[in-house]
């Protein structure tokens, strides 16, 4: 049996005490609602009038309903904290149970590891976030159950039809929310209130992924059928817009009266999730390239003694190509020659500067220093794997008027500008290097978000601003990090960091920036200072907002030693990708895509 129907007979979590809460909770506002139909009739013999009604009266009539509001709420909040409990316990076993299962499948012991800020580990705090949620719900539905009421009153006084059919009207209304409308609700809320609990726990307990469980009978929905064993990352979005059964921020035929369950899924020993995808199926993984080094030794006394682009091909085993490609050679402006990676498929193209000079380009910054291309070449074989994967091709521009140091492009391709050689070895400071790193954790960026097979674009929530360019799956990690960073230098007293000199909103310039820090620590050490990006503003008469202090590469770790360790964790344990699996995998996806196609157009007899 595979793990995805391991996993499905332990996340059957609405047991037999789950359902007992669920019908409680039925009877009790079928109560509720049968003792405000009393009252409403009550009030409605003592106030109608069928010759002249004032909105007075109708207020009066009403005023049950109006009052009745925190009853209403205390009622469902305390079956809500009981469920949340069951499901925060429920979730436990279910991961403890699946961690035993796949260590014993595997030679790598499995475990999920506690994070060190529990956010919602204890009562308090649980009842606080199911409280605002609950009032706010509970406000929806007394204020739907006003208009509804008040909308018989004013019709059947507008009618004419007189008190008792206007009381007939009033209790075939109050019928309904003490029958079907009770059960609904009450399904709603406890199912609601135990997958709070359950995805707590997961992020808790440091689960990665989760997995949609269908209930599997003959009441399910078919597109929840559909769903049955998809599989998303931790705080991500299952096709059909939720973040877990019965999320309540979806669209509401989604979620109201869903009884499925999110079961956690370990990714199995050697294989990985298909990059690109927001979901994916077990049958969907692909299996690591483990044969690729993150890193490459060299030999410095043979790195030194290279002289030309065919030397320079040979010592780092890529194919050089003295005009480029052709297909791009007829179609960009100025000569250049090209690099291409076969491990990673990148091309790294130089154009030839005024003089011609295709063994080394002078990027000189006042006659103080020159960058080699073996440097530059060195540095990116030193870049993790899936970085330069994630490269399309990367071109050194000698002689542009852009001012940015580089940039980065949704495919992946990346331009490293003038700005980025203005290098003075004498202070320690890396600029073209850091600028490469960057960019580069762009694209890996980029690579990560999810691809529209039919435009080939990749899906990104806005084109505005680093903020909005951020993947989902980096998204909630880094933000964890960036509070616990915040916390940090206010407890140690430190000037607190502005992320990057694109602001506060642009969190993945902030990612991109810190890849560079960590990498320009790996690669040159600990003392060069990385551009500007993490400069602290001090005050200073040149400059009415404030100059800026350089800091080396250790300040910036040490006043931000959560990011630094999320990032090194990220560039360290991030898997290779295999780019032949790659290209099956989106193969397989654009086949997938063209048979859904097929099928549209044949129902809709467009063929």
């Amino acid at each position: 049996m595979n793990q995805i129907n391991q996993q499905l007979i332990a996340s059957k979590i609405s047991d037999l005490a789950s359902t007992t809460n669920e019908k409680a909770l039925e009877k009790e506002i079928s109560n509720f609602f049968k003792r405000i139909r009393k009252e409403v009739l009550n009030a409605l013999e003592e106030y109608w009038n069928d010759n002249s009604m004032f909105q007075g009266q109708i207020d009066l009539i009403l005023a049950p309903i109006h009052t009745s509001l925190k009853e209403y709420y205390e009622i469902i909040l305390a079956r809500k904290v009981q469920e949340y409990q069951r499901g925060s316990k429920a979730a436990s076993r279910i991961v403890k149970r699946i961690t035993d299962n796949v260590a014993m499948k595997s030679a790598k012991p499995v475990t999920f590891t506690p994070t060190k800020d529990n956010l919602f580990g204890t009562l308090s705090q649980a009842e606080n976030r199911l409280s605002n949620y609950t009032f706010t719900a509970s406000e929806s539905t007394m204020n739907r159950v006003d208009q509804n009421i008040k909308e018989i009153l004013t019709t059947g006084y507008t009618d004419g039809v007189g008190i008792n059919e206007v009381a007939n009207r009033v209790s075939e209304r109050f019928g309904q929310l003490e029958s079907w409308e009770s059960k609904r609700i009450a399904r709603t809320e406890i199912h609601n209130a135990q997958n709070i609990g359950i995805m707590d726990t997961y992020e808790n307990l440091g689960v990665e992924y989760t997995m949609w469980s269908a209930a599997g009978d003959d009441r399910t929905r078919d597109s929840h059928v559909e769903l049955d064993g998809e599989i998303i990352p931790m705080g991500g979005v299952y096709s059909n817009g939720l973040g877990y059964p019965g999320d309540t921020g979806g669209a509401i035929e989604e979620w109201v009266n869903c009884r499925c369950s999110n079961a956690p899924f370990v990714m199995p020993a050697g294989m990985m999730a298909p990059p690109g995808a927001s979901q994916f199926r077990e049958e969907d993984l692909i299996p690591l390239d483990t044969q690729d080094p993150q890193q490459t030794t060299f030999d410095q006394e043979q790195f030194e003694a290279i002289q030309t682009n065919e030397e320079i091909s040979e010592f780092f085993g890529l194919e050089y190509l003295p005009k480029g490609r052709e297909e791009y050679s007829l179609n960009l402006q100025g000569e250049f020659f090209e690099f291409h990676d076969p491990k990673t498929g990148t091309y790294l193209r130089f154009y030839k500067d005024s003089l011609n000079k295709i063994e080394q380009i002078d990027y000189d910054n006042m006659n103080k220093g020159t960058v080699n291309i073996k440097d530059i070449i060195k540095d990116y074989k030193n870049t993790p794997t899936h970085l330069k994967e994630a490269s399309s091709t990367i071109s050194f521009l000698k002689g542009s008027e852009i001012t940015v140091a580089g940039s980065c492009h949704q495919e992946g391709n990346i331009d490293i500008y003038d700005p980025a050689f203005k290098t003075v070895k004498g202070n320690k400071k890396v600029s073209w290097s850091s600028t490469l790193w960057h960019e580069m954790m762009h694209a890996y960026d980029f690579a990560l978000h999810e691809i529209d097979i039919g435009t080939g674009q990749l899906k990104i929530r806005e084109n505005t601003g680093g903020y909005h360019r951020i993947n989902k799956m980096m998204e909630k990690e880094w933000a964890k990090a960036s509070q616990k960073d915040k916390a940090y230098q206010i407890k140690k007293g430190l000037m607190q960091q502005e992320t990057t000199r694109y602001g506060e909103d642009a969190p993945s310039e902030d990612i991109a920036e810190m890849a560079s820090v960590i990498m320009t620590k790996k690669n040159k050490g600990d003392k060069y200072t990385v551009g500007n990006a993490y400069s602290i503003k001090k005050p200073c008469p040149e400059r009415a907002s404030g100059c800026r202090t350089p800091q080396t590469v250790d300040e910036i770790i040490n006043a931000n030693p959560n990011r630094a360790q999320l990032m090194e964790k990220w560039i360290n344990d991030a898997p290779a990708k295999n780019m032949q699996q790659n290209k099956q995998y989106f193969e397989k996806s654009i086949q997938k895509f063209l048979k859904e196609e097929l099928k549209y157009k044949k129902e809709h007899n467009l063929i």
